[in-house]
């Protein structure tokens, strides 16, 4: 029985460990503050509420850390799977008071979403068409 207990707490250890690794991997990576981040899309002409909104969401990490990201971090290498990435369009739109648009109007939204730039776009997208049937 102690031997089970052991192999236990050597994966817990394994686990924790990797997740250590992978978070000091996100707080040594380059990104940008987040002026430069609304500067970026500023020039685009997105609001600066749903570019704060994603800039404030995607930098806040496990252990309440942050993190910088970039416009083209990519989805993947930040270890958002489409589960992750269906919550966070979820909480996003919900802060942002956004209602999804039918299926109808969904159907031509830009896609994939594969970088940080793109969910920033996709937001952004969505709230010109609100309202659409």
């Amino acid at each position: 029985m102690i031997w089970v207990l052991g192999i236990s707490a050597g994966i817990v250890g394994l686990a924790v460990g990797l997740a250590v690794k992978d978070w000091l991997r996100l707080r040594r990576r380059p990104g940008l503050t987040k002026a430069q981040f609304l500067e970026d899309f500023q020039k685009q002409s997105v609001p600066e509420n749903i570019v704060a909104a994603v800039y404030n969401h995607y930098t806040s990490v496990a252990l309440g850390s942050r993190v910088a990201i970039s416009a083209d971090d990519n989805l993947e290498d930040l270890r958002i799977g489409q589960d992750d990435l269906d919550e966070d369009l979820q909480r996003l739109l919900q802060k942002l008071a956004l209602d999804i648009p039918s299926s109808s109007v969904l159907k031509d939204s830009p896609q994939p979403l594969r970088t940080i730039g793109d969910v920033v776009n996709w937001l952004n997208w969505v709230s010109q068409h609100q309202g659409n049937a």
